[in-house]
């Protein structure tokens, strides 16, 4: 059995192996973020569901809104600068993981 840190490491091949590491905990912290993020959206359409139906499809049209409507959009950028796109996208992406229940938009 070969115990590797006991062994001295090239400093091309260490920096490789951190590097490895290094990514490895980016990408866990990603999809963490993300699963929060779609989490968000989807916590946000069950609170404007509790004034009317806010299929997936009648979310998309809202956060399309958020954007179009420059009312909207200085609403969440006073907030914080790009948080309407950041919101935008998160509602995007969390009705694209249902594109079975995507129900009516706008009328």
């Amino acid at each position: 059995m070969l115990v590797l840190h006991t062994l001295p490491l090239p400093a091309e091949v260490r920096e490789t192996f951190l590097s490895w590491r290094a990514r490895a905990a980016l990408a866990r912290a990603w999809h963490q973020l993300n699963a929060d993020l779609l989490a968000l959206a989807e916590e946000h359409r069950g609170m404007v569901g509790q004034f009317y139906d806010c299929s997936y499809a009648m979310h998309r049209g809202l956060a399309d809104m958020y954007l179009a409507d420059e009312r909207f959009t200085k609403n969440y950028e006073d907030l914080a600068s790009g948080l309407a796109q950041w919101v935008h996208d998160a509602i995007h992406a969390n009705a694209d993981r249902h594109p079975d229940q995507q129900g009516q938009g706008f009328h």
